[in-house]
């Protein structure tokens, strides 16, 4: 009998263990999906100065290079150079602005997560909004083609 009462104890320490592991893990997640939205919300195209710094060179602003300082303070994005280049992955390289998507849709998982709900409501949102982004993004293009102007950006497709 005190063997069987050991092994409960033992499997609710191992269990509240993971809902704590689990709750700093969607926690955490939650934090990285606002700031990448916030990155992707403060992109500018005249971020140029991220192109002359690579991107192993960012991490001599922590020693404190003046070089690398400067070409970093003509940066625009709020998050700085960190959030240039992740806005510039995102705005260039997958949905434009609407890439914005991506992070709402993590932001979405991670709180249904932490608070333990069913994900099929997540997923049917989630997906509704990846598809309109998706759309939105193919009209944008085909506008800019069928205008033929530059007044569309690239980061508009």
């Amino acid at each position: 009998m005190a063997e069987a009462k050991e092994t409960t104890e033992r499997n609710g320490k191992k269990n509240q263990k993971k809902s704590l592991r689990s709750e700093v893990i969607n926690f955490s997640l939650i934090v990285i999906s606002i700031l990448v939205g916030l990155s992707i919300l403060s992109f500018s195209p005249a971020d140029d100065a991220r192109s002359e710094i690579g991107f192993f060179d960012t991490f001599r602003l922590l020693i404190g290079d003046e070089t690398v300082r400067s070409k970093a303070a003509t940066i625009h994005n709020w998050l700085g150079i960190f959030g240039a280049y992740i806005a510039n992955f995102f705005v260039n390289s997958t949905l434009g602005y609407f890439s914005i998507v991506f992070p709402v849709i993590l932001l979405i998982f991670s709180w249904a997560a932490l608070l333990k709900k069913d994900f099929t409501k997540a997923a049917r949102t989630s997906t509704m909004m990846l598809l309109y982004a998706l759309v939105i993004s193919i009209l944008s293009g085909y506008l800019k083609t069928l205008i033929g102007s530059d007044r569309f950006g690239k980061e508009w497709y």
